[in-house]
Formats: structure tokens, C-alpha cells, sequence
């Protein structure tokens, strides 16, 4: 198969999580592999607002409701608290062969917790619940990623890549530990990670299809809680599926997507932290460039501009987030 059709037939976001962006939850058109000394450089930037959270059974709560105690039913707590998560991402992807590449993420985040919280509980936790989410800002490279990827199949119908890393913290955590939640530009946990993604090229002209599972599995580490410096944490594995659609029309395309993550609960200190949680999310995007004229020949500059956007639709024990990205990536 010629290069230029190669590259015109290839397609991660960061659906930041307040803590630690190690989901960095793809696309369809995530874990692309270039042809052998081709650099792939994507620029990702974006903005997630969280004011609104699912509870256990799937019933949408306040923000604030979701991070207290018990006691914020009760009355003794007044206010509420929302959430921004703006990121820049730079992702850097080289073809080692045609059928396998090296691909490095690197997120900046910069986080923001507005908060109108008070109590009245004399309850010294809950008071120090309230303290921690106050009001502040932070800001700092977040967890990186480092991903081998393999593509044993690749024809005009179907592709098939594979793919292993590690996802690991680029320093330590700039907050206390307040759970899976914990509002920070990086999380704790060093995590393995393994990925399947299938694409199938239908009769339709320029379309796609893609079918993606990952899995993550973070390795123990030590934080500082509220009441404990330096306990153990054991974060839950976790697994997702997307599944998406794009169409090229010419230079525009548009495309949509929805996926699913589910995970085991955490331990701090042996002690299981009944957090499991569902996370059911859909996205569309909107795109322009001129990928598509490799087919007819070199490209100066090949490039691709796309606009996301992404948002909770259920959910089980999640916040409720709603995020707009802008996406761009070329090849030298």
C-alpha cells in the first residue's frame, strides 16, 4: 500500500478526570500508527467544567453532595462547589517499522475548585473535609504516557492494532488524598496499560468504524490523606469500550462516538473504599483538513484541526463533566 494512502487512512483525548488524566480516554481515531520515520506531532487543548455528579444508583446529585459526608444531607453543611480542568496535551508518535511505534503523552493541567462551602458540624472530619475543598488552584504537567504500538493488520477494509505501556506520575501530588476524586494535576499510581483497537473501512468512501478496549492496571503507592501521612493506596483496574463512526467529506469530516468504563474498588490501607463507578460518555466532532488529498500525492503539510465535544450521559458514583477540545495534528 502506497505511504500517502497509508497516512491518509490513519486516524487520545484527555477526558481529565479531576484526578490523574491516565485515562486520557481516546477517540476513534486514538492509537495511530504512522509508517516507518514518520513523526506524528498532536497538539490537544481543552476545557472540562464539573458542577453536577451521579450517585450510586445513576440519580444526578449536587457537586457538593457527591465530595462530603453523609452530613451535607443533614443540613449542617451550606454551598456548593464546581470544578474546571483546562489541559494542553502534547502527544509525539515515531513509526520504529510500519507496524510499530513508540508514542508519548504529555499533558499540562491547569485546575480550578471554586467553592462556597460552610459547616456548622462539630464533627472535626467533616470540618476538615470542608477545609479541603475550599477554594484554590494548581497547576503542573500531569501523568505521562508511554504506549508501544503494534499494527499486525492493516488493509483497504480492516486495521487491527495492539498496543502496551505504562502510565506513570511526572511528580508527587499537590493536594491530600480525598479519594478517586481528588481534585490534582496528577494522581499517585503508576499503571500498566493494554489496548486492542479494531477499525473497519466499510464500501462508503472515506468512512470508518472503530471498536477500542483498554485496560489499566495501577500498582500500589503511598499518599497523604486528611487524617495519615504516607498511606497505602491500591487504586481499582479498570477497563473501557468505545465505539465510533467518522465520515470524510472532502476536507470536512464528522464523527461520533460512546464509550463505557467500569472499575474494580480501591484500598487505603486494606480497607475497601466502596467506590465503584460507571462512566457512560458520548462525543461528536467536527474537522477540517487535507488528509485526504494524500491519496492524489505528496502533502507540504499534512494536518488535520478537529472540534470535540464530550459529556457524561449515565453514570453510577461519577462527577457529571462536560468537555470542548480542540485538536490538531500533522506529520513530518
Amino acid at each position: 500500500m502506497a505511504r500517502a494512502v497509508t497516512l491518509r487512512a490513519l486516524g487520545l483525548a484527555a477526558a481529565l478526570c479531576v484526578l490523574a488524566p491516565t485515562w486520557g480516554a481516546a477517540t476513534p481515531t486514538a492509537d495511530e500508527v504512522v509508517p516507518a520515520g514518520v513523526l506524528l506531532l498532536r497538539l490537544r487543548t481543552g476545557q472540562e467544567s464539573v458542577t453536577q455528579a451521579f450517585d450510586h444508583a445513576n440519580k444526578p446529585m449536587r457537586l457538593a453532595a457527591y465530595l462530603l459526608p453523609v452530613d451535607a444531607a443533614a443540613g449542617q453543611i451550606t454551598g456548593d462547589v464546581t470544578r474546571t480542568v483546562s489541559s494542553t496535551e502534547l502527544q509525539l508518535g515515531f513509526g520504529l517499522t510500519d507496524r510499530w511505534n513508540i508514542a508519548l503523552t504529555v499533558p499540562y493541567l491547569e485546575v480550578r475548585q471554586d467553592s462556597t462551602l460552610a459547616s456548622a458540624s462539630g464533627d472535626s472530619a467533616v470540618q476538615r473535609r470542608v477545609s479541603a475543598l475550599q477554594s484554590r488552584e494548581s497547576s503542573g504537567v500531569g501523568n505521562l504516557r508511554i504506549v508501544s504500538l503494534h499494527r499486525p493488520v492493516f488493509t483497504d477494509s480492516n486495521g487491527f492494532t495492539w498496543g502496551f505501556g505504562f502510565i506513570v506520575p511526572s511528580g508527587a501530588m499537590t493536594a491530600p488524598y480525598l479519594g478517586p476524586d481528588t481534585l490534582d494535576v496528577r494522581g499517585p499510581n503508576r499503571s500498566g496499560v493494554v489496548l486492542l483497537h479494531y477499525t473497519r473501512y466499510p464500501g462508503a468512501r472515506h468512512s470508518r468504524f472503530d471498536l477500542r478496549v483498554e485496560a489499566q492496571a495501577p500498582q500500589a503507592a503511598n499518599v497523604n490523606t486528611l487524617d495519615k501521612i504516607n498511606a497505602n493506596l491500591q487504586i481499582g483496574n479498570s477497563a473501557a469500550v468505545l465505539v465510533g463512526w467518522q465520515q470524510e467529506l472532502g476536507p470536512a469530516l464528522y464523527g461520533v462516538w460512546s464509550s463505557y468504563r467500569a472499575n474494580t474498588p480501591a484500598f487505603l490501607d486494606g480497607i475497601n473504599q466502596d467506590d465503584l463507578k460507571k462512566d457512560w460518555r458520548g462525543g461528536v466532532r467536527l474537522g477540517l483538513g487535507n488528509l485526504i488529498a494524500l491519496e492524489q500525492g505528496p502533502v507540504a503539510l499534512p494536518y488535520q484541526v478537529s472540534l470535540d465535544y464530550e459529556q457524561t450521559l449515565d453514570g453510577a458514583n461519577i462527577p457529571q463533566t462536560n468537555r470542548v477540545s480542540l485538536d490538531f495534528h500533522t506529520y513530518f
